[in-house]
C-alpha cells in the first residue's frame, strides 16, 4: 500500500513538474509571438490562440496538471504558427514601408526643386510632417504598416504641393510679366503724350497774324505745318473772320487745324483745290 502511494506521489509531482513546463514554456512562446508584433500582423489568430493560452493557465492554477499539461501541449503548435504567421506578415510590411518611403522621399526632393516649402502652401508642410512621422514609425517594427500609411499620405500631399508650386509660381510670372506689360504701356502712353504735348507747344493751334503775314507765309512757318501749299485749310478753318484769302489783318487769331495727320490734310487739300478748278469757292 505504501509502495502504491509512493508511486502516485512520484506520478503526481512529475505530471505536475511537466505540466508547470509546459505552460511556462507556452507563455514565453506566446510572448515571443506578440513581441513579433502578432498582436498587429496576426491580430485574429492571436487573439483566438490567447484564449487557450489563458486556458492553460487556470488549469495550473487549478492544479490540474494533468489538463494543464494536455491544453499547453495542444496549444503550443498554434502559437508557433501565430509567431510564424506575424513574421511573414511583418517582413512583408518592411517591404511596403521601406518602398512607400522612397517614393515620399522622392516626392519631396521634386517638391523642394518647385520651391514648394515657399509656394506649396499647407499641403508641403502636411507632407513634411507626414515624412518625418513614417520615418519615426519605421523604427519600430510594430509600427511599419502605421509607416507605410504615413509615407503613402506624405508623397500623395508632397505632390499637390510640387504642382501647387508650378501653378502659383506661373501665375506669378504671369502676373508679372502683365505688369511688366502695363508699366511698358504706361510709359509707352506717357511718352506718345509727352511728345504729343511737347508738339502742340511747339505747333500752336493758334496764331496770332503780325504785320506783313499772308496765309502762305504762316502756312509755311516751322510752328504751324512748316509746308506753304497748306494755306487752304488755315482759311478753311478761319472763313469767320477770313471773307477774302489775300487779305488778312494783324492781331487776328487764326485757329490751326491740328487734328489731321499729313496723308488727311493732302486729301482735304486735294478736295478744295478740285472744287476750286470747277469753279467752287475754296
Amino acid at each position: 500500500m505504501l509502495l502504491v502511494v509512493c508511486v502516485a506521489v512520484l506520478v503526481t509531482g512529475c505530471a505536475k513538474k511537466k505540466s508547470i513546463q509546459a505552460v511556462e514554456d507556452l507563455n514565453k512562446a506566446f510572448g515571443d509571438a506578440k513581441d513579433a508584433c502578432a498582436s498587429v500582423y496576426a491580430p485574429d489568430n492571436l487573439s483566438a490562440v490567447g484564449q487557450d493560452v489563458d486556458e492553460a493557465n487556470r488549469l495550473m492554477d487549478d492544479k490540474k496538471w494533468k489538463k494543464a499539461l494536455n491544453k499547453a501541449e495542444a496549444t503550443s503548435p498554434a502559437v508557433q504558427n501565430v509567431h510564424s504567421e506575424a513574421d511573414q506578415s511583418r517582413e512583408q510590411a518592411q517591404r511596403k514601408a521601406k518602398d512607400a518611403l522612397a517614393a515620399a522621399e522622392a516626392a519631396m526632393k521634386e517638391a523642394d526643386a518647385a520651391q514648394a516649402s515657399q509656394y506649396g502652401g499647407s499641403y508641403y508642410t502636411d507632407g513634411k510632417a507626414k515624412l518625418d512621422a513614417a520615418k519615426k514609425n519605421l523604427n519600430d517594427p510594430c509600427k511599419w504598416p502605421q509607416a507605410a500609411a504615413d509615407a503613402k499620405a506624405a508623397e500623395d500631399s508632397l505632390r499637390r504641393a510640387r504642382n501647387a508650386a508650378v501653378a502659383e509660381k506661373k501665375r506669378l510670372e504671369e502676373e508679372a510679366a502683365a505688369a511688366a506689360a502695363a508699366k511698358r504701356a504706361a510709359e509707352e502712353e506717357a511718352r506718345r503724350r509727352a511728345e504729343q504735348e511737347a508738339w502742340l507747344k511747339a505747333h500752336p493751334p493758334n496764331y496770332v497774324v503780325k504785320r506783313g503775314d499772308y496765309l502762305w507765309k504762316i502756312a509755311g512757318m516751322s510752328l504751324i505745318y512748316d509746308a506753304s501749299k497748306f494755306w487752304p485749310l488755315i482759311y478753311d478753318a478761319n472763313r469767320g473772320q477770313i471773307s477774302d484769302p489775300d487779305l488778312i489783318f494783324p492781331n487776328q487769331n487764326l485757329t490751326i487745324p491740328r487734328e489731321m495727320s499729313d496723308g488727311e490734310m493732302m486729301k482735304k487739300l486735294r478736295n478744295m483745290w478740285g472744287k476750286a478748278a470747277q469753279g467752287e469757292d475754296l
